[in-house]
């Protein structure tokens, strides 16, 4: 017997959404260090490199927030040149949180809080192999000094608008 063409066919629908760019959560649902992770990663992706080091100036002086953006620099090169697929983000002034924003949020906050095994985890899922050790290195040291910092700078949610629907991946950018 043969069976008609569109009972055969059992692929699943593709999604236009990119992988990763599917809302998981909103930024107001997380701890200062985490969201403000993720917005210094809208800002840098939206042409921003040094408004981390700006804003960390005032709290930790200008020779360690210089190095921070560096680290900070480095971290979002590797997420952009290394990573397994395309990380995708939401818009800088989106209420919503997509999943490659989390799994960065979470690598710089379990990086942050020691929890090296956990952070290690999450960027192995973002990133190739031999990019986690350094991945994870440069998440706990931003991290910190984003916990050191974070009464300067307070991401609240009247910044932020409802969510326009339009999912940005990041740029791909040549060496």
């Amino acid at each position: 017997m043969r069976q008609s063409d569109a009972s055969t066919d059992r692929r699943k629908p593709t999604s236009k959404r990119p992988k990763g760019g599917a809302p998981v959560g909103v930024l107001s649902d997380l701890d200062p260090v985490p969201a403000s992770a993720v917005m210094y990663l809208r800002l840098w992706c939206e042409g921003h490199r040094d408004q981390l080091r700006a804003d960390l100036t005032p709290a930790l002086g200008p020779e360690v927030a210089t190095r921070i953006g560096q680290e900070f620099d480095h971290l979002c090169s590797l997420c952009i040149h290394h990573g397994r697929r395309r990380m995708c983000r939401h818009h800088l002034q989106c209420k919503c949180l997509g999943a490659d924003e989390s799994c960065f949020a979470n690598l710089v906050d379990l990086a942050a809080a020691g929890e090296d095994a956990d952070a290690m985890l999450i960027a192995s899922l973002m990133l190739r192999a031999e990019q986690v050790p350094l991945s994870t290195a440069l998440a706990q040291s931003v991290g910190a000094a984003l916990s050191r910092a974070k009464h300067e700078e307070d991401f609240g949610d009247d910044h932020l608008t409802a969510h326009s629907g339009q999912i940005y991946p990041t740029p791909q950018f040549t060496q």
